[in-house]
C-alpha cells in the first residue's frame, strides 16, 4: 500500500513538471511569437514610408513649376516697336543746320545724298565745292540732295562757314558737324565724299578732291 501511494505522488509530481514544462513552452513559443510579430513591424513601416516619401516626390516633381514652360506678358508686348530702333547708327547721328537746329540724314531717306566733309581753311576743298556745283547743276530739281557740313566743328563756326559758302555762291545746304556725327563720318583726309542712297546706306565714299563728272557718274546710278 505504501509503495503504491508513493508511485502514485510521483506520478503526479511527474504530471506536475510536465504540466508545468508544457505551459513554459507554450509561454516561451507566445513570447517567440510576439517578439517575431514585433521585429517584423518596422520593416513594414520603414517601407511605408519610403514608398509614401518616394511617390510625393514624383507628384513634386511632375508639378513643380521650373518656369520653362510658363510666359508672362510684359507691359510692353502690345507696344509698338520704334522705327528708329532699326535705323543704322549714322542715320540718327547728329550735326547742326548754319541755324543751330539739330538734324539727322534721317530726314532724308528716300533721297540720294552726297554729303561733302570740309573746312573753310582748306584749300582742296575750296577746289571741291566748285566741283559740286556741276553736280548741282546736272541734278537739279532731283532727289539728289548735297550737304557740305564743316568737319573741324571745334575751330569754326556758323557764321565763317556761311561766309566761306557765299564766296563760292555754293547754292545748297552748309551745316556744322558734331563728334557724334564725326564718329559715323571719318575724314581723316578732306575733303572726303560720303554717298548713300535712297535707302540710307552709304555706297561710296572718297578722300581728295573729286570730279564733278565722275560725281554724276556715281549718283546716276543710284537716282
Amino acid at each position: 500500500m505504501y509503495v503504491q501511494i508513493l508511485c502514485t505522488l510521483m506520478g503526479r509530481s511527474y504530471r506536475d513538471k510536465a504540466k508545468g514544462r508544457k505551459q513554459h513552452n507554450k509561454k516561451s513559443s507566445k513570447k517567440k511569437q510576439e517578439e517575431k510579430s514585433s521585429s517584423i513591424i518596422p520593416p513594414i513601416v520603414v517601407l511605408v514610408l519610403a514608398i509614401s516619401l518616394i511617390g510625393g516626390g514624383i507628384f513634386l516633381y511632375l508639378n513643380e513649376d521650373d518656369g520653362t514652360n510658363t510666359y508672362t506678358p510684359d507691359e510692353d508686348d502690345n507696344n509698338d516697336p520704334d522705327p528708329k530702333d532699326d535705323l543704322a547708327s549714322h542715320l540718327t547721328a547728329r550735326y547742326e543746320t548754319l541755324g543751330g537746329a539739330p538734324a539727322t540724314l534721317e530726314q532724308q531717306l528716300g533721297k540720294v545724298v552726297l554729303i561733302d566733309m570740309f573746312a573753310t581753311w582748306c584749300g582742296p576743298c575750296e577746289t571741291q565745292i566748285e566741283e559740286l556745283k556741276t553736280v548741282k547743276s546736272y541734278f537739279s530739281g532731283s532727289d539728289v540732295v548735297i550737304l557740305s557740313i564743316d568737319t573741324d566743328y571745334s575751330r569754326e563756326n556758323a557764321q565763317m562757314v556761311n561766309e566761306f559758302k557765299d564766296k563760292h555762291n555754293a547754292d545748297w545746304t552748309f551745316a556744322m558737324s558734331t563728334a557724334e556725327f564725326n564718329g559715323e563720318f571719318p575724314a581723316s583726309a578732306i575733303p572726303t565724299i560720303f554717298i548713300l542712297d535712297r535707302d540710307g546706306d552709304v555706297v561710296y565714299d572718297h578722300q581728295g578732291v573729286e570730279s564733278g563728272e565722275s560725281l554724276i557718274q556715281i549718283l546716276s546710278s543710284y537716282v
